[in-house]
């Protein structure tokens, strides 16, 4: 077995490069999709950790508003802070997939180096 060296010119680099796009797409595309996932899922597990500190709090303000208004029968803080507690808890997590979010790719990075310029007439 002999082993070759080629000069490299820009018709090598081409045709080097479009046989290994089938190869290198694929993989592109998968990372990009997976990054994405991941973004998602990071914003689920944020939506559901700030559900879970409002109902933790929620219970400690029930307790003291329950302390505060003692025997009253009208209870309008009371009903107040769970109102507002279950409005906030209300939010789907839907918006989390259908919202537009920003997501980052090196196209994101290259936008940010190269400087724009302001078309002012």
């Amino acid at each position: 077995m002999t082993l070759t060296t080629e000069t490299l010119d820009h018709t090598n680099v081409f045709s080097f490069l479009l046989g290994r796009l089938p190869f290198v797409l694929p993989i592109v595309w998968l990372a990009i999709y997976a990054g994405r996932r991941h973004n998602q899922a990071l914003r689920l597990e944020e939506d559901y950790a700030h559900k879970e500190v409002i109902s933790k709090s929620f219970e400690g303000y029930k307790k003291q508003l329950l302390e505060l208004e003692g025997e009253s029968s009208e209870m309008n803080s009371t009903k107040q802070l769970i109102n507002e507690t279950l409005r906030a808890l209300a939010f789907h997590p839907e918006r989390i997939y259908n919202g537009k979010h920003h997501d980052i790719t090196p196209l994101q990075h290259l936008k940010e180096i190269i400087p724009q310029k302001d078309n002012k007439d």
